[in-house]
């Protein structure tokens, strides 16, 4: 019974470089995941033949001396893709794969992809064009493809995520946990090994709408905060150099956790916090921007967001806590949404919160709840003591 490999590789792994630019998201971008040092791992998936078919990122941290695998920091998932587009009969788990897949990573649209499918389509319309045009005969020949479609579909899913869930990488640690991005709904895998399986969401805004289409999604609250921004002087402009951005979002982040963090001996972060290389070092037009709301030159709200050929996401945003200015984050999120709009991008993905206060924000702009999972396992005691003391990790 042959299945998929789960094995640890190099960022500068062509073969994962390729895989990136035609399939990959922004956090799958080797000069983001760069910037998190060794704490970072990337995995690659491998199928019976050996051939790169997937990849992953892990983030390790220490609680109490503990070693806590999660997702990297400010990633809304644990950046799983996979090709599902070509498997020349592919052999695993005791049945066969063959054709083209038509399963890809959700706001994906690469060169490589849409050549992919205009050759499937090209290939389907020659075989159309030689078949019997009896409109039964179609008919019965599209359901049974569709059928096999959907199983090859399946039986890929549940043998990839199968993987993962057998895979030491993630059973051993004494406490794990990670996100699994939207698309991927099947974690049967992981409940049948004893993994926890939480549901979590985010909020999406379809930037393919009418300017005032989107605005009129907004909350009456959320409107009336922005007009009252707008009348106290605020304006909203694209960030002119990240510095500005940069030492807000600092000031918002500099709490507890992190100045511990950063006095831990070893630690990656002991010398410059990863918000600074970030917001330091991942400026590159068509991968990140920033957006501050001002008045007379005093930047009040920052917004900071990465993106990649048809999504942006929020990850980093501050404000100055001294002038509390009613409307000032507001107006920073509906100038960053505009400014996607403008790039062409599809969907604004606010990267979710579990958070009341802050799911409550993100709501007013009006977007589409999208449900995700997460994926925890901890140590038996440490399982017993994560309920009661830290139920935001288990």
């Amino acid at each position: 019974m042959k299945e998929f490999s789960i094995r640890e590789i190099s960022i500068k792994d062509p073969a994962y470089q390729a895989l990136a630019r035609d399939y990959g998201t922004v956090f799958n971008d080797p000069d983001l995941l760069s910037l998190y040092g060794p704490n970072l791992s990337l995995y690659g998936i491998y199928d019976p033949r050996n051939t790169l078919i997937g990849a992953f990122t892990l983030y390790t941290k220490h609680i109490a001396g503990l070693k806590y695998v999660t997702m990297p920091p400010y990633f809304p998932h644990n950046a799983l893709i996979t090709d599902r587009f070509r498997f020349q009969v592919s052999e695993f788990q005791g049945y066969r794969v063959t054709g083209l897949q038509s399963f890809s990573n959700t706001g994906l649209q690469s060169s490589r992809v849409t050549e992919l499918q205009n050759n499937h389509n090209q290939h389907n319309n020659h075989n159309n064009h030689n078949q019997d045009t009896n409109h039964t005969h179609h008919t019965e020949s599209n359901k049974h493809n569709n059928h096999n479609h959907h199983n090859n579909h399946n039986n890929f899913t549940k043998t990839l995520h199968s993987a993962l869930a057998n895979s030491p990488l993630l059973s051993s640690p004494p406490l794990l946990q990670f996100g699994l991005p939207p698309e991927e709904k099947d974690v049967q895998p992981y409940l049948w090994k004893g993994y926890k399986v939480s549901p979590t969401y985010t909020y999406q805004i379809d930037l393919e709408q009418t300017e005032e289409l989107i605005l009129a999604g907004f909350d009456a609250r959320l409107k009336r905060n922005i007009a009252k921004a707008v009348r106290d002087g605020l304006v909203v402009r694209k960030a002119v150099e990240m510095g500005e951005v940069r030492d807000l979002v600092e000031k918002r982040r500099a709490n507890r956790v992190e100045r511990r963090e950063k006095r831990r001996e070893g630690s990656v972060e002991s010398r410059e916090s990863l918000v600074s290389r970030i917001l330091r070092e991942y400026t590159k037009e068509g991968r990140a921007f920033g957006v501050v709301a001002e008045r007379e030159g005093k930047v009040l709200s920052v917004v900071y967001c990465v993106y990649d050929r048809t999504t942006v996401y929020y990850i980093l945003g501050g404000y100055d806590k001294k002038i509390r200015q009613r409307g000032a984050a507001s107006l920073a999120f509906q100038g960053a949404i505009m400014h996607a709009k403008s790039l062409g991008l599809k969907v604004f993905d606010f990267e979710g919160s579990m958070v009341p206060s802050i799911e409550l924000f993100f709501r007013a702009f009006g977007g589409q709840l999208v449900p995700k999972f997460t994926i925890h396992k901890a140590w038996l005691p440490l399982e017993v003591i994560l309920k009661f003391f830290k139920r935001s990790i288990y």
